[in-house]
């Protein structure tokens, strides 16, 4: 398969291009493609690499740095801290309702996307038999 044939690929199975975007953000990754080939790491790397520049304190891109500390690892932290900060500003509306929006943790096979990851890579999962010893609270 020849190399343009691979990027067509890599381009359609990577779900941060599938979303539309503006000309800047597409020129930023033109750039971060460009930086990622000299340095030969993913445009999504240095996108990452980016975002953490912004928000880690001297010591943190120290750890970084020396490679103590993984990119997506802190990456996926500090994401967590923003989710974790909106979810309890956020509030909820009272009373009961007809609904039962569930997305529990379960494992569905989907280790062979590589451009994004399994549901393991992002969170932790559960087998289907785990799910189903959860105990329901019924009112």
């Amino acid at each position: 398969m020849q190399d343009a044939e691979k990027e067509s690929i890599n381009e359609s199975q990577n779900f941060a291009t599938r979303i539309n975007k503006t000309k800047k953000e597409r020129d930023e990754d033109c750039v971060n493609a460009q930086i990622g080939d000299i340095a030969n790491i993913s445009r999504e790397q240095i996108r990452k690499i980016e975002k953490l520049k912004e928000s880690c304190s001297e010591e943190e891109i120290k750890a970084l740095r020396s490679g103590k500390v993984k990119i997506h690892k802190k990456f996926t932290e500090k994401n967590r801290v923003v989710r974790d900060q909106n979810l309890q500003a956020t509030e909820f509306p009272e009373g009961k309702y007809r609904v039962i929006y569930a997305d529990p943790p379960w494992k569905y096979g989907d280790e062979l996307i590589e451009t994004y990851g399994g549901a393991e890579k992002h969170y932790p999962t559960m087998s289907i038999d785990s799910l189903c010893e959860l105990p329901i609270k019924l009112w």
